[in-house]
């Protein structure tokens, strides 16, 4: 028999501590725990219908009230059955006696109920000002972060100033939805007072109207908030795709109908760049040997490559040998010559790129310290690669993790430009690293586990562009 009482992958009873009951966007619903264990790299795969679905945190998927309700019921029924059928149970207390037998049975049944369920009110709607006063201190912080770019950025100080209105407006509504919240946990509070000191059945029944009355009031007052403000829990996750929804719609949608483009001026010729979002994240692609289509809106490459945080740096390269390509992402410490070269390759700003070069060689396959070499950008074959600085001397980390990604040509060689990633840890130091893998580690080992290597062809680059340029 089906226990809609007991999370189906665990087959614990829910509760409203450690095991709450969560719905996923595919319907079916398993305590906080089976949902955290199902997580892996970002992913979660339902175990009921298999659906995927993005998550980081249990806690981003919804509470089912319903379900905790329904649970919340069942056991008061079993405590109300156990107290009727069972000799040996425990006996009230003579007050308590006393009222039950003045109040009907079906009366009584119902204040348990109304009480379980209008505890649980107080406690979910004091967690739903907590969440408020979170997020009107985001609030603050983006209020912040536009007060700063007012200060720099001329070009969009009305658009910038429209942006603070609807902040404040913001912050109005959740000051007047806290207000309302109090009022109502008062109510809810006053409410269950006056259920505790019942002592006939018409006075059940008229706190049982009150009650129901006043639940309904709270319960949509909680529905308003979930409506109206976002999980606070999500916020900093969801950050990227929410800045450039809310504060540059016009500029988000030209660049996903593809009509923004990065320029870059030789003296001889025009050449452009795509910018395309993918998952809340803003790409410069590689620079191409054509102008922009007509009537598309263009940036400088150069003013953007200049605006990136001066300590870090991300970078990606899409990878193909069979089927689609496949994007990893690297982060840069640009403070090295060698990084700085790897952007200007990934960009083509000064004319050479990483596009078609093919990965050359594996080392130390499938023992530790393994490592690709790739980047030969002249002549595909581990022969080439000619540096774009006369010195690449500097201060470069050290490390044996797998991600690593290093030079392993010293400053002074014409193959300087070549790069290596390491896909298994080893044991000695890993010398001139100046950059990480940090999200397709797995693209570049089922890369190096190709028939052949040589198949493996950088098929785009280009860099992630800051969170503050979704604002141009």
């Amino acid at each position: 028999m089906d226990n809609p009482e007991e999370c189906k992958v665990c087959f614990e009873n829910y509760d409203e501590t450690s095991r709450r009951p969560r719905t996923l966007p595919c319907g079916h619903t398993y305590c906080s725990p089976c949902i955290g264990g199902t997580i892996k790299h970002g992913q979660l795969s339902c175990p009921g219908c298999r659906a995927s679905h993005s998550a980081a945190h249990p806690t981003q998927f919804p509470i089912n009230y319903g379900m905790e309700a329904l649970v919340r019921k069942l056991r008061a029924v079993q405590l109300v059955q156990n107290k009727m059928t069972t000799p040996s149970a425990p006996q009230l207390p003579d007050e308590e006696c006393t009222m039950v037998m003045e109040i009907s049975g079906d009366s009584w049944l119902k204040l348990q109920l109304q009480k379980s369920k209008m505890g649980h009110i107080i406690d979910a709607n004091q967690e739903s000002v907590s969440q408020l006063d979170q997020y009107r201190a985001q609030l603050d912080d983006w209020k912040t972060q536009h007060c700063h770019l007012l200060d720099r950025l001329t070009g969009i100080v009305e658009q910038n100033k429209v942006v603070l209105e609807m902040l404040k407006q913001e912050e109005t509504r959740v000051l007047g939805m806290k207000k309302e919240g109090e009022e109502r946990r008062k109510q809810v509070k006053d409410t269950l007072g006056c259920i505790e000191a019942v002592s006939t059945t018409q006075e059940a029944d008229a706190a049982i109207v009150q009650a129901e009355r006043c639940n309904e009031e709270a319960e949509t007052w909680m529905q308003k908030c979930q409506h109206l403000f976002p999980d606070v829990n999500t916020i900093t996750m969801s950050c990227r795709a929410e800045e450039l929804r809310m504060m540059r719609q016009p500029v988000k949608s030209q660049v996903e109908a593809g009509q923004v483009f990065g320029i870059h001026r030789d003296q001889d010729r025009l050449r452009s760049s795509r910018i395309t979002t993918e998952n809340g994240y803003l790409y410069l692609h590689c620079l191409q040997d054509q102008p922009p289509p007509p009537n598309a809106h263009t940036l400088e490459v150069s003013e953007l490559v200049g605006s990136l945080d001066p300590s870090s740096t991300l970078v990606f390269l899409d990878l193909c040998w069979t089927g689609s390509p496949r994007r990893i992402h690297i982060r840069l410490s640009p403070d090295t010559p060698l990084a700085r070269q790897f952007v200007l390759l990934c960009t083509g700003i000064k004319g050479p790129s990483y596009i078609k070069s093919s990965f050359i060689e594996v080392g130390g396959f499938r023992r530790q310290g393994e490592f690709v070499i790739g980047g030969d950008y002249e002549n595909n074959d581990g022969t080439g690669g000619v540096p774009l600085f006369s010195d690449l001397h500097g201060s470069y980390r050290v490390c044996r993790t797998a991600g690593a990604v290093w030079s392993r040509w010293g400053s002074g060689d014409r193959r300087s430009a070549q790069f290596c990633i390491t896909t298994r840890d080893c044991k000695g130091n890993i010398p001139r690293v100046f950059g990480m893998v940090e999200d397709g580690l797995d693209v570049v080992r089922a890369a190096v586990n190709h028939t052949n290597i040589k198949d493996v062809m950088v098929a785009d680059c280009g860099i992630v562009l800051a969170r503050k340029l979704f604002n141009l």
